[in-house]
């Protein structure tokens, strides 16, 4: 990250805690209206308008949102797995041709390459990932569905699975937080 990107996080941070959008201290929820107030601030703090234009460029700018928020989460001294919010990802391996692992995580690209040290061509590739409110219930969801086969674990068939994937996903982003 350039010291121009980080000052411009650090600036919507900032405005977000003047603003009274996020606490000063402490943990606290991602939700889908303060990744909307996250792009207004970016906007705003740095003369950028981010996250419009086509569907790809708002899914981009709201997972990079996610992942400031996430981070800012962090350095509050809050644990990962005490966030709700997340990434959920397809990774695949051509050794597996057949199948794809589904997984959460805070951060996709370091997951990637932490797989990518138990393979010697280091050809686990990520297929999809997306930001979700609660990435927990959305990973149990995708793994439940009707149209998936579950091979063992956390692996599943790649018959249907980008289009599961898509569905429940982009039904989270929709709605907010899925119930329960």
């Amino acid at each position: 990250m350039t010291w121009q990107v980080m000052d411009n996080v650090l600036n919507t941070i900032k405005y977000l805690i003047v603003h009274g959008k996020i606490p000063n201290s402490g943990p606290f929820d991602i939700t889908e209206d303060l990744l909307k107030d996250y792009f207004l601030a970016y906007a705003l703090t740095n003369g950028k308008i981010s996250g419009t234009g086509s569907v790809s460029n708002t899914k981009y700018a709201r997972r990079l949102a996610g992942l400031n928020l996430l981070k800012e989460n962090i350095s509050r001294g809050v644990k990962p797995t005490q966030v709700r919010a997340g990434h959920i990802y397809l990774i695949s391996n051509p050794a597996f041709p057949l199948h794809y692992k589904i997984g959460v995580s805070f951060d996709v690209h370091k997951r990637l390459a932490s797989y990518q040290t138990y393979s010697p061509y280091r050809d686990f590739k990520l297929e999809k990932y997306d930001f979700v409110l609660d990435k927990l219930v959305t990973e149990r969801l995708i793994l439940a569905h009707p149209l998936l086969d579950r091979a063992l674990g956390e692996w599943i068939l790649k018959e249907n699975a980008k289009l599961v994937f898509d569905d429940l996903a982009a039904s989270q982003i929709a709605s907010g937080y899925l119930d329960r």
